[in-house]
């Protein structure tokens, strides 16, 4: 059976970031998404806590947390804020692929740059739009003497035009096997083919992100992460698209929690308009919903941890991506509608994590997936 409950360490430490995400983050938000991108400060103090770059302690970090705790992490951090969640942890992940599938010396080249007290900027270029699974990536990397050339497109890449450490996710041209390449930028032969930023995308604000093309960009063959571990690879791959779902539940729950407190205050017709079953029901779903989805992501966790099927792993996380993109759609639009007007105007910030949700959902989300069920 699985315990529901937080263990002592598990309280501690997000009662922690919930309390930094409550003074620091909320406040910052609606400056951070005008200005299209997070304040350093603001930045450094969250890398401070040891939470958003998990780094081993032998190579300079704070540790890093099983899977469940690093999304429970990333939940807070975006009941904070989706759009500075997304842009502390997608940076983050470029350390989390290094920690998880590189060798001892991949390692300490690269690792003790994150836990600098002003971290390296860090990018994976993994997502390439509309839903695809990793079985369905089409970034190709093949040998050229003693080099590889990588070739495609990616979406959705934090820091794209200047990452200063960048991991690359490709298929081997010769065995069509996922394989990762670390390697520093900026990257020769790399261009932001799209800039989310100038484009004025309607959520996420506070993440600088964009699409890359890859024109023949050259790595060395020690770019290679851990040989081309496949198993590695994969399980470090589910670890950062569930970041996704945690940060869609997290921005869910803020809208929900804002939208129960509006409902108990405003009156009309001489009583909280919460006392009204077509305001309270609605809410009362929402959260139900948001509970399942919850558990089913803490579940998925469970299984990518102890897994040894890649494609178990893939269909899984497709599962509880497209379950959590729903269920925050749908939470944050009734967040929206039990505001009525008020819900619309800048005033309240459910337009915001509304515009949020939306945001994520276009990330990872495939709309035709199917939903599993566990099979232990």
């Amino acid at each position: 059976m699985y315990d529901l409950g937080r263990s002592d360490e598990q309280t501690t430490l997000i009662e922690l970031v919930h309390a930094f995400a409550e003074k620091e983050l909320r406040p910052a938000a609606r400056d951070a998404e005008r200005a299209c991108a997070m304040p350093v400060g603001l930045a450094n103090a969250l890398h401070a806590l040891g939470v958003a770059c998990p780094i081993p302690e032998a190579h300079g970090g704070q540790g890093v947390p099983d899977l469940v705790t690093y999304l429970m992490i990333a939940e807070e951090i975006a009941w904070g804020d989706p759009g500075i969640a997304y842009a502390a942890l997608g940076a983050g992940h470029a350390a989390l692929l290094i920690a998880q599938c590189g060798t001892p010396e991949q390692q300490r080249a690269w690792l003790q740059r994150f836990a600098a007290a002003e971290p390296a900027a860090g990018s994976v270029l993994l997502y390439e739009g509309f839903g695809r699974d990793p079985s369905e990536l089409r970034t190709r990397a093949e040998r050229a003497g003693p080099s590889w050339v990588i070739t495609g497109e990616k979406a959705e890449v934090v820091n794209p035009a200047a990452p200063e450490v960048a991991v690359i996710v490709a298929r081997l041209a010769d065995t069509g096997v996922l394989a990762a390449f670390v390697a520093a930028g900026p990257l020769a032969g790399a261009s932001v083919s799209r800039d989310d930023r100038a484009l004025g995308r309607i959520g996420l604000g506070a993440a600088h992100t964009g699409g890359v093309k890859l024109a023949g960009v050259a790595l060395p063959e020690s770019a290679l992460l851990a040989g081309g571990d496949p198993l590695a690879l994969a399980r470090a791959i589910a670890w950062v698209r569930l970041t996704l779902p945690a940060i869609a539940l997290g921005c869910a729950r803020a809208a929900l929690e804002f939208a129960r407190r509006y409902a108990t205050e405003r009156i009309a017709f001489g009583r909280p308009i919460a006392s009204f079953q077509g305001v309270a029901f609605p809410l009362a779903d929402q959260d139900m919903a948001l509970d399942a989805a919850r558990l089913e992501l803490w579940e998925t966790a469970r299984a990518v941890e102890r897994s040894d099927d890649t494609a178990q792993l893939e269909r899984l996380t497709r599962s509880c991506v497209a379950r959590a993109g729903e269920v925050a759609l749908q939470a944050t639009r009734e967040s929206v509608q039990t505001l009525g007007g008020h819900g619309f105007i800048t005033d309240y910030p459910v337009e915001r994590w509304y515009r949020c949700a939306a945001a994520l959902a276009a990330i990872d989300f495939d709309p035709t997936a199917s939903v599993v069920t566990f099979v232990s």
